[in-house]
């Protein structure tokens, strides 16, 4: 399957991403677990840094390898920690080295700046993303559940 982001597949330098088409992504309401529609039914599409709030949500609820829809290099690999693993520093490391991998691909993401697995419990996992984009200085932070349930 071909790169989503085969503009920046090379690891060009930061001045190249200036060039890149501006992020959208349809809006996602994090609460509701849902898509955002206007009063008449549409898609609502949202830019920039709130684009990449959606797109790093998507990714991390994805296990990569799993969905053909998907390039190979999007989502996370975490299943294989949930419930077979005991919960602790080195399983922690381990999913968080997979979410940076999972994030690293994406090139509007300027800095990962933390990744942390807040709390393990049997088969959840709760996952706090903090980076900073190519649109903001400012960090943008995004929190996602995973279940095996």
């Amino acid at each position: 399957m071909a790169d989503p982001f085969v503009a920046m597949a090379s690891g060009e330098n930061a001045a190249a991403r200036e060039t890149l088409p501006l992020l959208a992504e349809y809006g996602y309401d994090f609460e509701k677990h849902r898509f955002r529609y206007d009063e008449n039914g549409n898609n609502i599409t949202v830019t920039e840094d709130e684009a990449l709030k959606v797109w790093i949500y998507k990714a991390l609820m994805t296990e990569r390898y799993r969905y053909l829809a998907y390039h190979d290099e999007y989502g996370i690999t975490i299943e294989p920690y949930q419930g077979t693993m005991p919960n602790n520093i080195y399983t922690a490391d381990q999913i968080r080295q997979n979410i940076r991998e999972g994030l690293s691909i994406n090139p509007y993401i300027a800095r990962i700046n933390r990744v942390d697995v807040e709390r393990q419990e049997k088969d959840d996992l709760f996952i706090l993303v903090d980076v900073t984009s190519i649109y903001n200085d400012e960090s943008l932070t995004v929190t996602a559940e995973r279940s095996l349930a």
